[in-house]
């Protein structure tokens, strides 16, 4: 009969897989992934905080020697997302732009340089909106709807609810309210986002290369954008330099840089430079909190009840339940969150 030999791990040496070629140098991270004709990925965004698109003009872009493609939110009606009642983001705007910095076209050439030759040939006519810069002021009676299906500006209006807060407050020693404004955060991970796509025309397969914590949400966003069945693309996650939450969803550079390698029929790589990194990051948005908290005569926390109001449709719900299930022994607790949708202020 074999024995089973133990094993000690706790307080052993565990190396890490990806050690020693982070520590040498010898690591390849997404945007390190050149290979020869590979063509150059620039975007065009939006200077503008809110406005409904009249015309995007690629015209004298397409006329720079060196294009290979261009697409623009016309390109591709179909929709993304984290969640299933929360895919509504276009890869490229359509219609309508609704934060400063958010896409609105791209350009695929054979250099960094004349593709961003083409980008700034680039033109877009709008009718400028109103843009709001706090939830309160996007939540105003006579604010304008940013989002056609959202009345109001309400993105959603979640209940999350363990016990009767009620009750807590009776039985409480003591309550206190204050409201918090909590700044917005960005994550500053070392490596910037970055995507090489490379489509083979002659089978229609896709491959992308994507700086992603999230490679299975990319391949299905992947399909769902591109309209291509799930065998036909493969997604690769190489090195990641860090990331914090900020690659835990697809991002729209995937996207884009494959829309754009299938309209070039070839590879195409796409970095994000710092700036573009802070003005479209997805991290915890603004909120403004209200918190009313119980506790009884030997401080220990009774009831727990938060107002939330985040100035984004991102994810700030998993922060507040997880501040609710660390108080020590609650006898109730409840958040309350409001997603006011606004323009970027930035």
């Amino acid at each position: 009969m074999n024995e089973i030999a133990r094993i000690h791990n706790i307080g052993g040496y565990v190396p890490m897989v990806d050690g020693p070629e982070k520590v040498s140098g010898s690591a390849k991270y997404t945007a390190d992934l050149i290979q020869p004709q590979m063509l150059a990925g620039r975007i065009y965004r939006s200077p503008y905080a809110h406005a409904e698109i009249l015309e995007v003009d690629t015209s004298e872009a397409a006329k720079v020697p060196g294009v290979l493609a261009i697409v623009t939110g016309a390109d591709c009606a179909r929709t993304f997302g984290v969640l299933p009642i929360a895919r509504s983001e276009h890869p490229l705007a359509r219609d309508k732009v609704r934060y400063k910095g958010e896409p609105v076209a791209a350009v695929a050439a054979v250099d960094e340089v004349t593709a961003e030759k083409a980008v700034r040939l680039i033109k877009m006519k709008v009718r400028e909106l109103p843009a709001y810069f706090t939830a309160q002021a996007a939540l105003a009676p006579d604010a304008v709807q940013i989002h056609d299906k959202k009345p109001g500006n309400l993105e959603r209006d979640v209940l999350f609810e363990l016990g009767s807060v009620a009750d807590g407050f009776a039985e409480a020693a003591l309550v206190r309210e204050a409201t918090y404004n909590c700044a917005e955060v960005c994550q500053n991970q070392m490596e910037m986002h970055a995507a090489v796509a490379d489509y083979d025309a002659l089978r229609d397969r896709l491959t992308v290369h994507a700086s992603t914590q999230v490679p299975y949400y990319v391949h299905l966003m992947l399909s769902q954008i591109l309209d291509m069945e799930m065998s036909k693309i493969r997604v690769v996650k190489p090195f990641v330099g860090g990331g914090f939450g900020c690659r835990t969803e697809c991002l729209n550079v995937e996207l884009i840089a494959a829309l754009l390698a299938r309209r070039a029929g070839g590879a195409v790589r796409i970095m994000l430079n710092r700036e573009d990194t802070f003005i479209t990051h997805r991290g915890r948005p603004e909120t403004d909190m209200v918190r009313q908290m119980g506790c009884s005569l030997y401080g220990e926390s009774t009831p727990f009840h938060v107002r939330g109001t985040p100035t984004y449709a991102s994810l700030p719900m998993p922060s507040s339940i997880a501040a609710i299930v660390r108080i020590t022994r609650p006898a109730a607790s409840s958040s309350s969150s409001v997603w006011a949708a606004r323009p970027s202020s930035q």
